[in-house]
């Protein structure tokens, strides 16, 4: 019976590690797809491209929200 457990509780911390793995992937792209969205939003502010800067901005606040959410799911995740 302590073995079944075991083994229960060896999978299930298997997961969770998965799972930060996996997120850890998610927030590393995400925060450089936000520094190259940033690059190009500075990119139009000085050319001048106002058509691009509004979907730029619109692009990082949506990509900041995804940021703030896989880390506030990490700190719960650690703990």
């Amino acid at each position: 019976m302590r073995g079944a457990i075991d083994r229960i509780h060896e999978r299930h911390r298997q997961q969770r590690q998965q799972k930060i793995a996996d997120l850890r992937t998610r927030f590393l792209i995400a925060q450089q797809n936000y520094f190259f969205g940033d690059s190009l939003l500075q990119l139009a502010i000085a050319h001048g491209d106002t058509a691009a800067i509004g979907p730029l901005r619109s692009n990082q606040a949506e990509l900041m929200l995804q940021l703030r959410a896989m880390s506030d799911t990490a700190t719960k995740l650690a703990h």
